[in-house]
């Protein structure tokens, strides 16, 4: 829901009128218009009025597009799954960079925290943080509960009853794939990429099915569904209403939706008039129903 309001317009003028005596006694006065000066003794003091570049943001070239960026999925070694803790509910396990830094833009963060829960039958969580966390930047990774009120869940929930898998592999490092159970579809999967995670950059890779619906990835003036083929590069800095450009901040959310997958027919019982239905050779696969979100 969307709300729009308008203001009205006021209209100001800069003129001045004084009064001016003809005559010693000021029987005759009249009124005429004098010039306007900012009067340094009565407090006013020129406006100063931003020109048009202040809403010009930094020319920001995606380092996909820029032929001197490093691409980080060439050059960083991704990290390697240990310590792997199932529960009911879900696992945890430890990530520990694979290699030798490669610190592109930023400093590697070397060791890493996996933690995935299901806590519905519709929806997963998995969280990815430094192992070792202070306060001086807790804030840097984790959005505070005021900020962003965690959804309420059954924290008995049992894993076995979600729609969801979630799989993961070392192969060559760490990666995982979320599908869901009753189609067998991939949601989500960083299989084939490495993960990169350092204190100024984070990049998760997945692939995306044909004719995708994605929303989200601001703040930018752009249409309602970002289309196909899209590069957006997520940089605060800090302009107006610039189109296609960044503007105050950066929203690393998106929203993927998929068309549900077919219904199989209910049964019809038999009747005298309607024969009784014959099983069919024929098997639908279809996309999954519902979407799914990455931070």
């Amino acid at each position: 829901m969307i709300f729009l309001t308008s203001l009205p317009l006021l209209f100001f003028t800069t003129q001045q009128f004084r009064l001016v005596s003809s005559s010693p006694d000021d029987s005759n006065l009249k009124i005429t218009q004098a010039s306007w000066k900012p009067s340094e003794t009565a407090g006013h003091k020129p406006v100063f009025t931003l020109p048009a570049e202040a809403d010009r943001g930094m020319n920001i070239i995606p380092n996909i597009h820029d032929p001197e960026a490093v691409d980080a999925q060439e050059v960083c070694p991704g990290y390697k799954a240990t310590n792997v803790q199932s529960s009911n509910s879900g696992f945890t396990a430890d990530l520990d960079l694979a290699g030798k830094p490669c610190n592109v833009y930023g400093n590697d963060v070397e060791h890493l925290s996996l933690a995935v829960e299901f806590q519905t039958d519709d929806r997963v969580h998995i969280e990815i943080k430094p192992r070792y966390i202070t306060p001086e930047n807790e804030t840097w990774f984790i959005l505070p509960e005021v900020l962003i009120p965690r959804p309420a869940h059954n924290t008995n929930y049992q894993k076995d009853d979600s729609d969801f898998t979630v799989s993961w592999s070392n192969t060559p490092s760490f990666s995982f794939t979320v599908k869901r159970k009753a189609t067998d579809d991939v949601l989500f999967t960083t299989e084939g990429k490495v993960l990169v995670y350092e204190d100024q950059f984070i990049e998760f890779v997945s692939a995306l099915p044909e004719d995708y619906n994605l929303y989200g990835l601001g703040e930018v003036m752009h249409a309602f569904r970002l289309g196909n083929n899209l590069t957006r590069t997520l940089f605060a800095a800090d302009v107006a209403d610039n189109i296609d450009a960044n503007l105050y901040g950066s929203h690393p959310i998106y929203l993927d939706t998929l068309p549900p997958p077919p219904h199989p027919p209910k049964p019809t019982a038999p009747t005298s008039e309607t024969p009784t239905p014959r099983k069919s050779s024929c098997a639908l696969k279809a996309s999954p129903t519902g979407s799914s979100a990455a931070v």
